[in-house]
């Protein structure tokens, strides 16, 4: 976890903050659909038999492309889908925006509420082509999920919108005792521990995270990726997962949020819960033992394994220590009926309701028996009227009310409940299980080509390379008005140097003037865009792009001389150098005599500017009959003037001699 905590993945970066200033404005868009019942998909029934705790369900046709807008730098009010329609099986409501956050690189989260009842909310997670979400409205829940089967549908039906029914959910947990993780010991579920973590600090130091963020890894099995429709689907729903969490502690005046640094498949059979929860924990049992050098790596405070069996919804170690901030829950119960914050509720000390759990602590959760009664997430169903209630995405907090009723009980009264301030005063501990100290802030990228008139419609973009980024986004527009190109690309797949980047789209721009932006990422941690950086693309015959041949490899000298292809019709270069230490050196045009190409296929230029030690880079740009050409693409060398064989100051003979030999 990071000391710092700007640019998190619940907190508005400043890459999204215009979109929040945009909603505010009096300029909004027009509702829309989200989706619609698909006619004619060849989705059946059985494709949808997975999950028995719907009460009806129907296959629809979701339009993601209503998000697009919100990832792009240079969005309108007037394009952002602040207010959607939304068809629960013949009853048609309108969600409100009210902000968008980012888990992962991969997602965006839009959350949301409709009318004024504060239980009523919307989460909608969007990746690629997928949504996965969590409606609720009347206390009544809905989910929008991904499906699949094995042919592709015409109709774009993927999705299933489902009405759930909680009394078909399966038990919290199973059934016997729950595992105490302060003492490493089990004890019975009607008698919890409740004895403090002392495996961290209690107070703050200068090395210590603040608590504001606890880092959380999400690992899954192979067989709960298939049941939920595959890699990329269950990704959304982890992601649904940390977004609805979070959503819950801003509910109920918790103050840590959720930060997922990890998320992927594990090599694991499933087996009981017990056994897989424990085999979770274990560092040296031959069972998931990678988790614990993925979770070191991350900086992970919490990890939870997400498995295929329905059999219970999840288990937790309670009063977890660094070495126990384990749980495990059945992917379908993990978001919606909110079992994965509930196992983490766990995991932070918080205990059930006192119809099940008679401890004497403030940490219980709080069942509401009037009425047909509502329960907060820790609170078990059997102290319901009738058995079953709905579970609220609230934490118990006396502090907080529904209809005028308390939502918790003060801690000292009888029959205290107030998950809220357990999780408040443990948020310290837990999230200092692992310690960060990463920069949480990334440069913005400055952008250097394509600039001024290009003949190239497929060029190739470069910017500064920003220290730490491992993903850029380079966002493209046209003369149209169309985005050309719109997508995350790491390190790899980037023809990156020690200072700059450049990538080649292969999409055609048309003639006029174009735009493009860059955005860097890392863990969570956004810059702001950079750009607009605006040229033109000419639709005549024009200059080409030069061809770099040295330096290249490594040379020792620290003056070099710089050679290229002579391109046809140019007459003047610009030569570009940078060093290591990603200064400009050399920025400057040369008339085709100065580069001595008059004459020959190649050009060459020496700058007087002394290069230091290390990576370096060049670049050419041609220029002829008010045309320029696209930048090359880079070319990297190393100095290195402490190695490598010196040159010989020649002595004799000199002069005339009558030696032949």
């Amino acid at each position: 976890m990071k000391k710092s905590k700007t640019n998190r993945s619940y907190i508005l970066s400043s890459f999204f903050i215009a979109i929040c200033l945009l909603f505010f404005s009096n300029v909004m868009a027009e509702t829309r659909s989200l989706f619609s019942e698909a006619s004619g998909s060849n989705l059946s029934a059985a494709d949808l038999q997975y999950d028995n705790t719907a009460s009806r369900q129907k296959i629809i046709s979701v339009d993601t492309g209503l998000f697009d807008a919100f990832n792009a730098p240079d969005n309108k009010a007037a394009d952002l889908s602040n207010t959607l329609e939304l068809d629960l099986f013949g009853t048609k409501v309108t969600a409100t925006l009210d902000r968008i956050e980012h888990v992962s690189i991969d997602s965006m989260s839009w959350i949301g509420h409709i009318g004024d009842d504060m239980l009523d909310s919307v989460i909608l997670v969007k990746s690629g082509n997928i949504l996965q979400g969590n409606i609720v409205y009347k206390r009544q829940h809905y989910q929008i999920r991904f499906v699949t089967n094995n042919a592709a549908d015409a109709n774009g039906a993927t999705h299933v919108l489902k009405e759930i029914d909680f009394s078909k959910m399966p038990p919290d947990h199973p059934s016997g005792k729950l595992p105490d993780g302060s003492a490493g010991k089990t004890t019975d579920a009607n008698n919890q521990s409740s004895a403090a973590d002392t495996s961290t600090k209690t107070s703050p130091d200068t090395s210590a995270d603040s608590g504001s963020t606890i880092d959380s890894m999400v690992v899954y099995t192979n067989s709960a990726r298939l049941a939920a429709g595959g890699t990329a689907a269950m990704n959304a729903l982890v992601d649904l997962a940390i977004t609805e969490t979070n959503d819950s502690y801003a509910n109920s005046g918790i103050n840590p949020r959720l930060n997922l640094v990890y998320k992927g498949q594990v090599s694991y059979t499933e087996s009981s819960f017990s056994n897989d929860l424990s085999r979770l924990k274990g560092t040296s049992d031959g069972y998931m033992d990678n988790v614990h050098t993925l979770r070191n790596t991350y900086k992970a405070d919490v990890v939870s394994l997400f498995i295929n069996n329905s059999s219970s919804c999840g288990l937790g170690y309670v009063n977890a220590t660094a070495t126990s901030a384990f749980s495990v829950a059945h992917w379908n119960c993990a978001t919606g009926y909110y079992s994965f914050g509930h196992e983490l509720g766990h995991n932070q000390g918080a205990l059930h309701d006192w119809d099940v759990d008679s401890t004497t602590t403030c940490a219980h959760g709080y069942v509401n028996k009037t009425g047909s009664g509502w329960r907060t997430i820790m609170a078990y169903a059997t102290g319901c009227p009738g058995g079953n209630c709905t579970r609220l995405k609230y934490w118990s907090n006396p502090s907080k009310t529904y209809s005028g009723a308390p939502m918790g009980k003060t801690c000292g009264s009888y029959h205290q409940a107030d998950n809220h301030a357990k999780l408040n005063s443990t948020a310290y501990a837990v999230a200092n299980f692992r310690q960060g100290g990463a920069s949480t802030t990334l440069a913005t990228p400055s952008l250097i080509s394509p600039s001024g008139t290009i003949n190239d419609t497929t060029p190739t973009f470069t910017w500064t390379k920003v220290s730490g980024a491992t993903h850029y986004n380079l966002y493209v527009k046209d003369s149209t008005g169309a985005v050309k190109h719109s997508a995350w690309h790491t390190l790899s797949a980037l023809s990156c140097s020690a200072s700059v980047c450049s990538y080649t789209p292969s999409a055609t721009l048309a003639s006029g003037v174009a735009k493009f932006w860059v955005l860097a990422w890392k863990n969570n941690v956004y810059s702001s865009w950079a750009g607009p950086k605006s040229f033109t693309v000419s639709s005549s015959t024009g200059i080409g792009v030069a061809t770099l041949y040295s330096p290249s490899g490594t040379t020792t000298d620290t003056t070099p001389t710089f050679t290229w292809s002579k391109v046809a019709g140019a007459t003047w270069y610009r030569l570009w150098v940078q060093d290591s230490t990603n200064a400009v050196r050399h920025s400057s045009w040369h008339s085709s005599t100065a580069t001595n190409c008059t004459s020959g296929s190649t050009c060459s230029y020496t700058p007087t500017a002394v290069l230091p030690a290390g990576n370096s880079a060049f670049w050419i740009q041609a220029y002829g009959s008010g045309t320029y050409g696209s930048w090359s693409v880079g070319k990297s060398f190393t100095v290195n003037p402490s190695t490598g064989i010196g040159t010989a100051t020649l002595y004799s003979p000199s002069g005339t001699t009558t030696d032949t030999t």
